[in-house]
């Protein structure tokens, strides 16, 4: 019953407000942005319909820890691969020219997560349903997508945008990677300012 209910209210507003309570303001501003780049790649129909899958797969995946199908015993083998989509990202992201070698990098990136969460989720959804899970990370994984998020002038606005909502995340979410990335988490920032007023007084 949860799962007809998750597939019926995912794509309308009320569905949206509880999968974005759950991914958070600055997840739905990553969403908006890719969404943004799907049009202006594949046009509206395309970007709503991913859109909306995304938020359903969100949803889905909440509900299966919910319902205890999934515990995180299940999902530690995919943080590495997580850590390591997120590292390539911010430090590709906040490079203001890539090269192809880059794409690659981060195509490769993704479909090492993409085959890690399709084989733990997958097993808990219906074929058809595992396919389009699938399909939606190689379609956020391919060369075209990956190309026009690092390459593409045009989809620049955008990029920023991924960029500017994904730091916090990353800061929040998985603060051990901040030092490597050169970012600073609210720890440390809270620290640095409490030395500045020491030294000042």
């Amino acid at each position: 019953m949860k799962k007809f209910i998750a597939h019926q209210t995912a794509g309308t507003k009320a569905g949206r407000k509880l999968i974005s309570n759950y991914v958070g303001e600055n997840g739905c501003e990553i969403i908006e942005a890719v969404k943004s780049i799907t049009t202006y790649l594949d046009g509206k129909e395309t970007a709503k319909k991913n859109k909306e899958r995304t938020f359903r797969f969100a949803l889905k995946v909440k509900l299966m820890f919910d319902d205890k199908h999934l515990a995180l015993k299940d999902v530690l083998h995919i943080v590495d691969p997580v850590d390591h989509l997120v590292g390539k990202s911010v430090k590709l992201l906040k490079i203001k020219t890539n090269s192809n070698d880059d794409s690659l990098a981060l195509q490769n990136s993704i479909d090492r997560l993409r085959y890690e969460i399709v084989s733990v989720v997958g097993k808990y959804m219906q074929e058809k349903n595992k396919d389009k899970l699938d399909n939606l990370f190689k379609y956020y994984g391919s060369k075209k997508f990956v190309d026009a998020v690092l390459l593409d002038a045009k989809v620049q606005p955008n990029r920023e945008k991924i960029l500017e909502n994904l730091i916090p995340l990353v800061c929040k979410y998985t603060p051990h990677l901040c030092k490597g990335l050169g970012l600073q988490t609210a720890e440390s920032k809270t620290k640095g300012n409490d030395e500045k007023k020491h030294r000042v007084q």
